[in-house]
C-alpha cells in the first residue's frame, strides 16, 4: 500500500488488474515514479525561471538584513532562509546558463522595518506573495515535470513560514479550491489519475480514524487535535473527487473493507511518525497529480490548482504532526539535482 506501514488487503490486486498502480507502490508515481511519468525537467529556456529565481534572490536578501536589523528574529530568518537557498540552487540548476547562487551578490533587500511586528509582517506578506507566484507558475506551466516541481517549492516556502511560525497554519480541513464540475474538464487520464488519488484519500480517512482512536485526548491533546483536523481534511478531499467523478459520470473506486498498519501504535511518537509519514505520501501523491492535470492559469476551478492547494495542505498537516520543514515538499529527488 502508499503510505509507509500500511497495506490495503484487497485493492493492490485490483489495481494490478486494472493495469494501475498505487501512489507509493514500486512504480511510486507520486515519488520516484514522476520523472519517468512526466520526463526529466532538464535546462530549459522559461521565463519563469528567471523572475522567481529574481524573486527568490531578492526575499533571501531582505531576510539576510531583517535578521542583522533584529537579533531575535535572526534564528527564525536562517531557518526560512535555508529553504529559499536550497530553492535557488535549484532554479539557477535550471537554466541554460545558470546564474551565481550566492544571493547576497545579486539580490536587492527591501527597507527593513524599524518594529518586530512589522517586520514579521513583511516576512509573512512577501513570502506568501513568493507562494503565489510559484503556484502561478506551476498552475500555468505546460511542461508537468516543471509544474511538479514549482508546486513543490510553493510547498516548502509555505511550510518554511509555518514551521519559522511566521504564519499560522492554515485550516487544514479546508482545500481552498473547490472541484467545480461545470468547470473542470478531465481528460481519460486525468480521470485515471484522479481514481489513483481516490484511493490514496480512502486509505489516508481510514489511517487517520486508527490513529485518532490510538491518541489520548487527555493525554496528548495537541497530537489528537492533529488526527482530528486530519481526518477531516482528508474526508473533504475524499468527498470532492467522489463528488466530481460522479457528477461528471464516471464511477468512483470504491474503499477497501479494511487496511492494515504493519508498525505498532502504542505511543504518542509512533503515532505522529505514522500521521507524518502519511502526509509525506499525500503530498507526493499530490505533487504527481499536478504533473498529471492539464496546465490551469486561470485563478480557480481546475484540477492542478487544486491539486496544488491539497498538496500545500498536506505539507502544513505534516508539520503539524511534529514534523521539520523539507525544501521540496511532494517531490524529495529535487534535492539531488
Amino acid at each position: 500500500m502508499s503510505f509507509r506501514g500500511l497495506r490495503a488487503m484487497s485493492l493492490v490486486t485490483m489495481l494490478a488488474l486494472s493495469g494501475c498502480s498505487l501512489p507509493g507502490e514500486a512504480p511510486e508515481p507520486a515519488r520516484s515514479g514522476s520523472p519517468t511519468a512526466t520526463g526529466p525537467i532538464g535546462q530549459v529556456a522559461n521565463p519563469n525561471i528567471g523572475a522567481l529565481l529574481a524573486a527568490v534572490i531578492e526575499e533571501d536578501s531582505t531576510l539576510a538584513a531583517l535578521g542583522t536589523a533584529h537579533p531575535r528574529l535572526a534564528r527564525r530568518t536562517t531557518a526560512l532562509r535555508g529553504v529559499l537557498r536550497a530553492h535557488i540552487a535549484f532554479l539557477a540548476g535550471l537554466e541554460p546558463a545558470p546564474q551565481s547562487t550566492a544571493p547576497q551578490s545579486t539580490g536587492t533587500a527591501t527597507p527593513t522595518p524599524a518594529g518586530i511586528a512589522d517586520a514579521r509582517d513583511q516576512v509573512s506578506s512577501r513570502v506568501t506573495a513568493l507562494v503565489a507566484s510559484y503556484a502561478d507558475a506551476a498552475a500555468s506551466e505546460p511542461n508537468p515535470a516543471l509544474a511538479r516541481a514549482f508546486a513543490s517549492l510553493a510547498a516548502g516556502a509555505t511550510q518554511g513560514l509555518v514551521a519559522g511560525r511566521w504564519q499560522s497554519p492554515l485550516p487544514p480541513a479546508a482545500l481552498g479550491t473547490s472541484l467545480d464540475p461545470a468547470t473542470t474538464a478531465l481528460t481519460p487520464s486525468a480521470v485515471d489519475a484522479l481514481q489513483r488519488v481516490l484511493a490514496m484519500e480512502h486509505a489516508a480517512l481510514w489511517s487517520y480514524g486508527v490513529l485518532g482512536a490510538s491518541t489520548s485526548a487527555a493525554d496528548a491533546p495537541e497530537l489528537f487535535a492533529a488526527m482530528t483536523t486530519g481526518y477531516e481534511a482528508h474526508r473533504t478531499a475524499r468527498d470532492e473527487v467522489d463528488a466530481l467523478l460522479r457528477n461528471l459520470g464516471h464511477e468512483p473506486v470504491a474503499s477497501e473493507v479494511a487496511y492494515v498498519f504493519d508498525d505498532p501504535l502504542r505511543t504518542p511518537t509512533q503515532v505522529a511518525a505514522a500521521a507524518r509519514a502519511l502526509e509525506s505520501d499525500t503530498a507526493a501523491t499530490y505533487a504527481w497529480l499536478v504533473a498529471q492535470a492539464d496546465a490551469d492559469p486561470d485563478s480557480g476551478g481546475g484540477l492542478r490548482r487544486w491539486a496544488l492547494t491539497a498538496l500545500g495542505n498536506a505539507a502544513i498537516r505534516e508539520l503539524v504532526a511534529q514534523g521539520t520543514p523539507e525544501n521540496f515538499p511532494g517531490a524529495d529527488e529535487l534535492a539531488d539535482r
